[in-house]
Parts: C-alpha cells; sequence; structure tokens
C-alpha cells in the first residue's frame, strides 16, 4: 500500500473518502495457459455464517453487519502487457427488499480496466419473512465478490 489519503476527517460530513495505491505480487495463478485472478475488493462478502440458518424466527439486525448506509470502491486496475481478458466481465445489479449491490467494469483497449463496486442497505432489520430473499441476495453478492476472472 502506497499513497495512501483520507479525504473528510477534517471535517463533520458523512463521507468518508480513502484513497490508495496497492501493487499486489503473485496475483495471477496458471491454469490451462491462462492466468486468473481475483478482484481485490476491500470489503467483499467472503464469510456467508450470517445467513446460513434455513430460516430465521427473529428479525435479523442487517445495520450490525452493515453498518454503513453505503459502500463504493472503485479500482483501476492495469493489465500486463499484451494481455487481454478471456472474457470481458459483465456487469451485475442485483437488489432485494434490504439491499442493492452493482458490479460494473469499464475495460479499455490498453489494458486499463476500472472496476467499480457499489453495496447499499435499504433497511435496518430484515424481518423473518424477508430472511429467504436476502439469503439468495447475500449468496449472489458473495459469488461476484469472489468471481476469478481468466486473462492471456
Amino acid at each position: 500500500v502506497s499513497n495512501i489519503s483520507f479525504v473528510n476527517l477534517d471535517n463533520l460530513n458523512d463521507t468518508l473518502y480513502t484513497v490508495y495505491d496497492v501493487e499486489v505480487k503473485n496475483a495471477f495463478q496458471e491454469v490451462a495457459g491462462m492466468k486468473i485472478f481475483q478482484m481485490p475488493w476491500s470489503d467483499k462478502v467472503t464469510s456467508l455464517e450470517e445467513v446460513s440458518l434455513t430460516d430465521r424466527k427473529y428479525p435479523f439486525e442487517f445495520w450490525q453487519y452493515f453498518s454503513a448506509d453505503s459502500r463504493s470502491e472503485h479500482i483501476n486496475l492495469s493489465l500486463p502487457e499484451g494481455k487481454k481478458f478471456v472474457e470481458v466481465p459483465k456487469s451485475v445489479k442485483l437488489e432485494c427488499a434490504n439491499a442493492e449491490y452493482e458490479l460494473t467494469f469499464d475495460v479499455k483497449a490498453n489494458g486499463k480496466v476500472t472496476a467499480t463496486r457499489k453495496f447499499a442497505r435499504k433497511t435496518e432489520i430484515i424481518t423473518p419473512e424477508q430472511y429467504q430473499d436476502f439469503k439468495k441476495f447475500m449468496y449472489e453478492v458473495s459469488e461476484n465478490d469472489n468471481k476469478q476472472y481468466a486473462i492471456n
């Protein structure tokens, strides 16, 4: 991590921005002549323990699991010289009664990629009746956050 800076720490604004550069070494794995990698999202969903129950009898306090109203992350990625995606990443938009998720990719011909991940909480509580839809939503979010991309 280098060139880290924080914006809005010196005032009472409700939004904080963190800007930094990351150089990732050994980010690629070789598979069948291709190199695969995951986007290094800082806030990706890695554990689904909170939604592992088959059903719920009591409300789930979503605000404790995801305290921010919304989060947005932008990654500016430079592919290695002469490499390109095997399949250009598709944008994704998911929504349930309790949250929204969006993942977009802007791939340029020169190997530059801007990936944007947005997650917004729409409610503070998930009722037992909403739980199944929310659980499905979170599994889809996790699948997209942890997706592997191939270049050659």
